[in-house]
């Protein structure tokens, strides 16, 4: 998508992942400030912020979308992670579901502090207790789902439905639930934040909050290249995208005998 919204600018996109790697982030950015590129477009990262001030002191624009870098003056794009969170978790409740388990994103992101706190929020407005024996503590990665899933399904009262921070989290959450003979949503109902085409193939479909991709993308060009023009913008600029809910089989109604169902807590 952002190809497409530089596209009619002239301007390219050099692209580095860093998997999150302090190491690697590192060298990117430095190889970045050394090949004097216009502006710096990045997921925002914790520990980042004095790599960041150096493109600022050589008056490189940088734009952070995903999570925020604290303290910084910088241009963001981000969606509205706790509201889009707590719509999700409340579908679940408005469809009858009471024990749902959330499996968190890294707690050093802001959006995985967000979503959680939408997953907490849409608990208190409905009146549910916060359990914490149904909050396992993610890092955005498959295995995290997986060792998630398996957690609660061993706990002597399991959840009837699960909230997985992002689609690789939720794709450990349906690796496990394969692997054990389990389905949804017969077995736990799931919604995941990131909807992906994976999701679409299961036999049920895998209900997800679909983030709004094109409008990060030209937001993001929109700010680079208004900072690169001659208009004069504002020395700090935010906008904050809606998300929407595509809704499908994996978070239908529970069966009226779920809350009475047992599961097997045999070794793994």
């Amino acid at each position: 998508h952002l190809v497409r919204s530089f596209r009619p600018s002239g301007r390219k996109l050099l692209t580095y992942s860093h998997e999150t790697d302090d190491v690697l982030l590192r060298e990117a950015l430095e190889f970045l400030i050394e090949q004097r590129v216009d502006a710096l477009i990045m997921a925002g990262l914790p520990r980042s912020e004095d790599l960041i001030s150096a493109f600022r002191s050589e008056g490189i624009p940088v734009v952070v979308y995903n999570n925020d870098v604290r303290g910084e003056r910088l241009d963001r794009v981000f969606v509205d992670n706790f509201k889009a969170a707590s719509r999700a978790v409340g579908h679940l409740i408005d469809v009858g579901h009471r024990k749902i388990a959330l499996v968190a994103g890294d707690p050093l992101d802001s959006s995985g502090v967000e979503r959680r706190l939408g997953y907490e929020e849409a608990l208190r407005r409905h009146g549910i207790p916060l359990d914490p024996a149904y909050v396992f503590a993610g890092d955005w990665k498959t295995e995290a789902g997986y060792n998630a899933l398996q957690g609660f399904m061993a706990l002597p009262d399991p959840p009837t439905a699960i909230f997985s921070s992002n689609y690789q989290m939720t794709t450990g959450v349906l690796e496990w639930l394969r692997e054990h003979g389990m389905r949804t949503p017969e077995d736990i109902a799931i919604v995941s934040f990131d909807d992906v085409d994976l999701f679409r193939l299961y036999s049920e479909g895998i209900t997800a909050v679909a983030q709004p991709l094109p409008h990060i993308a030209n937001a993001i060009a929109s700010f680079v290249l208004t900072r690169l023009g001659d208009a004069e913008v504002p020395d700090i600029r935010s906008r904050t995208l809606e998300c929407s809910i595509i809704l499908r089989g994996s978070s239908r109604r529970p069966a009226t005998t779920q809350t009475d169902r047992s599961f097997g807590h045999g070794p793994y």
